[in-house]
C-alpha cells in the first residue's frame, strides 16, 4: 500500500466518509493503523482525531524508534 492510499485508507476509516458514517470500532481503527505502520516503513505513529471540541481518539502505536523498545 502506497503512503497516498493508506492516509486515505486512514480518513475513510475514521470518519471522513461523513456525517452519516458510524464510527469505527477501536479494533478496525487499531488495523488501519497497523496497515500504515508497514505501508509506511515506520516503527510508530500517534494519532489523534477531533469532532467538533471533542478529541475521540487519541493513542500511541508502536514504538518511537527501530531500535528501542520505547511506546509511541
Amino acid at each position: 500500500m502506497s503512503r497516498r492510499a493508506a492516509a486515505v485508507a486512514i480518513g475513510v476509516v475514521l470518519g471522513a466518509a461523513g456525517p452519516a458514517a458510524a464510527d469505527p470500532t477501536p479494533a478496525e481503527v487499531d488495523a488501519v493503523m497497523a496497515d500504515a505502520l508497514r505501508a509506511w516503513g515506520v516503527p510508530g505513529a500517534a494519532l489523534a482525531v477531533v469532532r467538533g471540541n471533542e478529541v475521540v481518539v487519541l493513542n500511541g502505536y508502536g514504538r518511537r524508534r527501530h531500535d528501542r523498545p520505547d511506546p509511541v
